[in-house]
C-alpha cells in the first residue's frame, strides 16, 4: 500500500476514535508494526498528529508540550520530588525517564550530592551539567 493511502488512513482513524495503536494499524493495512511507526513519526513531525507510546492520539487531545507541562501541577511536582530526593543517596545510579516530574526533581537535588544518571531526556542534560558531582549519560 502506498505511503499517502496510508497516511490517509491513519488520519481517518484518528477523527473516529480518541488514539490508534501500530498493531491495530498495522493489521488494518497489511504491513509491519515498523512501518506503522515510521508513518505515524513523519506525520507526528508534520504536526498531524501527536505520537504515544505504542500508536498516536489526535494532536488537538495532546495540546501541550514539554516546555508547556514543565510548570502545570509544579506545586504536587515539587512535592513529589523532594519526598524522592530522600531516597537518594551519594554513589547511586539512578535511571530517569524522559517527564517532566523528572526535569522538577533535578533542578530541586541538592548541589553536593553525588550521583550516575542514566536518561532518555534531553531537557535534563544542560540542568545535570550544572552539578559538579553528577556524571550523566544520555
Amino acid at each position: 500500500m502506498k505511503k499517502e493511502l496510508r497516511f490517509s488512513h491513519i488520519l481517518a482513524q484518528l477523527e473516529k476514535e480518541k488514539s490508534v495503536t501500530f498493531a491495530s494499524l498495522s493489521l488494518e493495512l497489511n504491513v509491519s508494526e515498523d512501518t506503522i511507526r515510521r508513518d505515524i513519526d513523519e506525520l507526528a513531525n508534520l504536526g498531524l498528529l501527536a505520537k504515544i507510546r505504542g500508536g498516536a492520539m489526535p494532536r488537538s487531545a495532546h495540546p501541550l508540550t514539554f516546555k508547556d507541562r514543565i510548570g502545570y501541577l509544579s506545586e504536587d511536582k515539587e512535592r513529589m520530588a523532594l519526598k524522592a530526593i530522600r531516597l537518594l543517596r551519594n554513589g547511586m545510579t539512578v535511571f530517569m525517564d524522559s517527564g517532566t516530574s523528572v526535569y522538577t526533581l533535578v533542578s530541586l537535588l541538592p548541589v553536593a550530592i553525588e550521583l550516575r544518571v542514566i536518561t532518555n531526556n534531553a531537557a535534563l542534560i544542560p540542568l545535570l551539567g550544572q552539578y559538579a558531582n553528577i556524571e550523566h549519560k544520555y
